[in-house]
C-alpha cells in the first residue's frame, strides 16, 4: 500500500494502522521511564493533558493535509509553500533515520523473544545469567546483524507486498492482548502493588518543584510517541476517503496509544518494585530489568511465558513503526519513478540502504564494548587526541548520533515548520473546513501558538541533553 495510489479498505483499518505507527518504543520503554522519572502520576496527567491539546491536532492537521493534496509528506507539504516544502525535506530523512536503528532495537527484540521461546519449550535461550545478557548479545556483532537484517527484511515484507493494514489489524489485538497477560502474570507478585502506587498516587511534588522539567518530558514524550513530524499521519491521511471523519481518527489514535503507553507503564513500573529496581534509572530497563524478572524472579513457566509475550510485543509494536517509517520514504521515492517495478522494488532498496545504516549502530555496543568504535573514539583517534574532557550523550554511540540528528534536530524542525506554514489564516480556514469544525478557536491556538511553543522548548531541551 503506497500513499497516493491506494485507499483504506475500512476505517478500522486505518485506525488501527494508525496505532500501530504510533505504538512502538517510546510508548514501551520511553513513557514507563519519563514517568518514573517525572513523578508518576502527575507526568501522566500532564502527558494526557499535552497529547489530547496539541497531539490531536497536529496529527488531525497532518491528516487533513495528507487529504487534500493525495499525496505523501513531501508532495503534500508542497500546498504549505517554502517552509512546508524545508519541513517535508526534514521529514523524510529523519523517517529514514529513525528506521534504521529501530530495526536495530526490533531484531533485539525479536532475538529476546526467541529465547523465550526455546525456554518454553526446556531449553536454555540465553546461556548467561539475564542480567549479562545485554552485553553478551551487543558483543556478537554477528547476531546483532543477523537479527537486525531479519527485522530489515520483515519490515520490507509487510511494506512491499501492501500488508500494512491487514498487518495492523492482526497485530494491534495481540499486542494488546500480550500486554494484558504480562500485567496480570507480574501484578500477582510480591511487590507489584508499589509500582501501581507510584503510577496512581497523587504526588504534586515534582510539579510545584520543577513545572517546566515536567512539561518539557510530557512534551518530548508526545512528540515521539505520537510520531508527530515524520510525516506519517500526512501519509495515511493521504489515504482515506471523502467521508472518513478526520477528528474522531486523530482522537481515536492519541487514545489507543496513551492508553497503550499506561498499559507499558503499568507493567514495566509494578515489574521495577517486583525487581527492586529504580523507576526512573535508565531506558534500558526493557533489557534488563525486565528480562531479569521473567527469566529470574518469575522463574518457570509464568515468567518465560511473560517474557515472550513482552518481547512478541515490543517485536510487534517495532514492526508496525518501521512500516509506517519505510512507507514514508517509499512515497517519497515514488513520486520520482514513473515505473510500477521500480515502486515495487523500492520498499527493498530502501530497507537496505537503512540497513547499511543501521550496521554502526549494532557493532558499536550501543555504546559499549562493540566490534566497531563509536563516534567520539574515532574522533579521539583522527584528531590523535582525547578530544572530549567528558563524552557528550551524541557522541557516546551510533545510535544516539542518529537519534540526535532525528529527534532532536531534523523532527522538531519539521513541525516547527509545519506548524509555522498551517498557521496562516488562509491555511487555517482550509483545515478547519477539510476537519468540519464548528468552533474552530482552540484549534487554531493549539496550531498557531501551542505546538509551535512547545516544539521550541523541546527541541532547545533536546539538544542541551545531547551535548
Amino acid at each position: 500500500m503506497y500513499a497516493g495510489n491506494s485507499k483504506w479498505r475500512s476505517r478500522r483499518g486505518f485506525i488501527f494502522a494508525s496505532i500501530g505507527s504510533t505504538v512502538g518504543f517510546g510508548n514501551i520503554w520511553g513513557f514507563p521511564y519519563n514517568m518514573g522519572s517525572g513523578g508518576g502520576l502527575v507526568f501522566l496527567a500532564v502527558y494526557v493533558l499535552l497529547a489530547f491539546l496539541l497531539g490531536g491536532a497536529a496529527i488531525a492537521s497532518e491528516h487533513a493535509l495528507g487529504r487534500l493534496s493525495g499525496c505523501g509528506a513531501p508532495g503534500a507539504y508542497v500546498r504549505l509553500g517554502a517552509s512546508g516544502k524545508a519541513a517535508a525535506a526534514l521529514a523524510v530523512p529523519a523517517a529514514f533515520i529513525m528506521l534504521s536503528y529501530y530495526c536495530v532495537l526490533g531484531g533485539m527484540s525479536l532475538r529476546y523473544a526467541l529465547g523465550y521461546l526455546v525456554m518454553l519449550f526446556g531449553a536454555d535461550g540465553f546461556g548467561v545469567l539475564p542480567a549479562s545478557f545485554l552485553q553478551v548479545l551487543l558483543s556478537r556483532w554477528w547476531e546483532m546483524l543477523i537479527f537486525t537484517a531479519v527485522f530489515c527484511a520483515a519490515t520490507a515484507v509487510v511494506v512491499s507486498r501492501g500488508w500494512l493494514e491487514r498487518f495492523a489489524l492482526a497485530a494491534i489485538p495481540a499486542m494488546t492482548a500480550a500486554l494484558v497477560l504480562a500485567i496480570g502474570l507480574v501484578a500477582v507478585r510480591n511487590g507489584a502493588i508499589d509500582g501501581f502506587a507510584f503510577m496512581f498516587k497523587p504526588d504534586l511534588e515534582p510539579l510545584l518543584s520543577n513545572p517546566g522539567g515536567v512539561v518539557l518530558a510530557a512534551g518530548r514524550q508526545m512528540f515521539f510517541s505520537l510520531s508527530i513530524g515524520l510525516g506519517i499521519a500526512v501519509a495515511f491521511g493521504s489515504m482515506l476517503d471523502s467521508g472518513a471523519d478526520i477528528r474522531r481518527g486523530a482522537t481515536a489514535v492519541v487514545a489507543a496509544d496513551t492508553g497503550t503507553a499506561i498499559l507499558s507503564g503499568m507493567l514495566v513500573l509494578p515489574a521495577c518494585a517486583v525487581a527492586g529496581a529504580a523507576y526512573g534509572n535508565s531506558s534500558a530497563v526493557a533489557f534488563i530489568t525486565m528480562h531479569t524478572l521473567f527469566a529470574d524472579i518469575l522463574d518457570g513457566f509464568a515468567g518465560y511465558l511473560a517474557g515472550f509475550l513482552f518481547f512478541s510485543f515490543m517485536s510487534l509494536a517495532a514492526i508496525t513503526s518501521t512500516a509506517a517509517m519505510l512507507l514514508v520514504c517509499t512515497g517519497a521515492a515514488e513520486q520520482r519513478l514513473h515505473s510500477p517495478d521500480a515502486a515495487r522494488r523500492l520498499p527493498w532498496k530502501i530497507t537496505a540502504a537503512a540497513f547499511l545504516l543501521a550496521i554502526p549502530v549494532a557493532l558499536d555496543g550501543l555504546g559499549g564494548e562493540g566490534v566497531m568504535r563509536s563516534p567520539y573514539e574515532l574522533i579521539d583517534t583522527f584528531a590523535g587526541a582525547q578530544v572530549f574532557s567528558s563524552v557528550p550523550l551524541w557522541a557516546s554511540s551510533w545510535m544516539s548520533l542518529l537519534g540526535f540528528l532525528a529527534e532532536g534536530l531534523l523532527i522538531p524542525l519539521a513541525v516547527l515548520l509545519a506548524a509555522l506554514s498551517f498557521a496562516r489564516k488562509a491555511r487555517m480556514d482550509e483545515l478547519s473546513a477539510e476537519l468540519r469544525l464548528r468552533h474552530p478557536e482552540l484549534f487554531s491556538a493549539c496550531i498557531r501558538f501551542g505546538i509551535p511553543i512547545l516544539t521550541v522548548a523541546v527541541a532547545l531541551s533536546q539538544i542541551a541533553s545531547y551535548i
